[in-house]
């Protein structure tokens, strides 16, 4: 992952979006931090990374963790990365739920449709969870820092 203050900041980032956008064919539009929560029924992913658009598809991709503690601890299952895509075309619905109802949701133990939309008392008390239902049937979970953002480029 790129430290803006130990790769030269702002240039490398737009370096970084340029290799991105060249790597998908096209120019990178919204991107944010997220977490992929998972895909309904397949349990918890949990897996945190980058939220990102060019053109009409949306792609999440993760990287692999460093930090201090993690070199000290015996060795653990390689690294392999996730990339998840899907058309924006193909969202065909978008809301906010709690995360609570997500996990529900990851584990089978609520269909995707019957989840409940998340109202301004509930984000008091849980954390906004953005869930896509898909023209397939399938229903991904996301934790999205720009959530209102991402919503807004869905067209939801």
């Amino acid at each position: 992952m790129l430290r803006p203050r130990e790769t030269g900041g702002e240039q490398d980032l737009a370096s970084f979006w340029r290799g991105v956008g060249e790597r998908r064919g096209g120019e990178v539009g919204f991107t944010s931090f997220a977490t992929y929560m998972g895909r309904a029924g397949d349990g918890p992913a949990d897996l945190a990374g980058l939220l990102y658009r060019v053109g009409d598809r949306f792609w999440f991709e993760d990287f692999e963790r460093e930090s201090w503690l993690l070199r000290i601890l015996p060795p653990r299952r390689p690294f392999a990365k996730t990339e998840i895509s899907f058309e924006r075309a193909s969202v065909t619905a978008g809301r906010v739920v709690a995360r609570t109802t997500a996990y529900r949701c990851l584990r089978g133990g609520v269909a995707p449709g019957s989840t409940a939309a998340l109202g301004r008392v509930g984000r008091l008390f849980t954390t906004p969870v953005v869930q896509l239902l898909l023209a397939d049937g399938s229903a991904l979970f996301f934790e999205v820092m720009r959530e209102r953002d991402f919503l807004a480029e869905l067209g939801r």
